[in-house]
């Protein structure tokens, strides 16, 4: 059986699903002696203690802490920056809670477009003009943009954005 800990709610047992949350289930493969609890799109509101428990006398227990933790990504630096036309834009984005193999991270930017009231955003990338790269370490969590030369069509408010993040 499959336990949770905080509310003591009785999940599975053997194959069977006692919970109306469908998104919990036993999985067990026929002559392994391994029983798996899956949890699918799983929240943070799932993190806990769960226990796994063997019918025998005495009872047989292991528990598991399962953290359920929400991408995020950051940019760092200070909120607003001002620079002279011409120079050149270096941005940091750090995504944390995310396992070594992180995701592509993906970047817009957003322009106020001169005297009108609507703003044009488009998806960044090394081709979208000269002088822009993009350099991402998927290991360490990091995405720079670089910008050389930037013009005042540079202007306006980027988005670091990690795929199943909060960008």
């Amino acid at each position: 059986s499959w336990i949770r800990r905080h509310d003591l709610h009785v999940l599975t047992t053997d194959s069977f699903t006692y919970t109306t949350d469908s998104r919990f289930r036993a999985v067990h493969v026929k002559t392994s002696p391994y029983w798996v609890l899956s949890v699918s799109s799983p929240t943070v509101s799932d993190s806990g203690i769960y226990e796994c428990q063997v019918s025998a006398q005495p009872k047989i227990y292991k528990r598991f802490n399962l953290q359920v933790v929400v991408p995020k990504a950051t940019i760092y630096g200070s909120r607003a920056v001002f620079m002279k036309a011409g120079s050149d834009l270096n941005i940091t984005c750090v995504i944390t809670g995310v396992s070594s193999q992180a995701a592509p991270v993906t970047w817009y930017h957003v322009n106020p477009t001169s005297g009108s009231s609507s703003s044009i955003l488009e998806e960044l990338n090394a081709g979208s003009r000269g002088g822009v790269q993009l350099v991402t370490d998927r290991r360490a969590g990091t995405s720079w943009l670089l910008v050389t030369n930037a013009t005042w069509r540079d202007a306006g408010n980027y988005t670091c954005f990690p795929e199943h993040a909060v960008p």
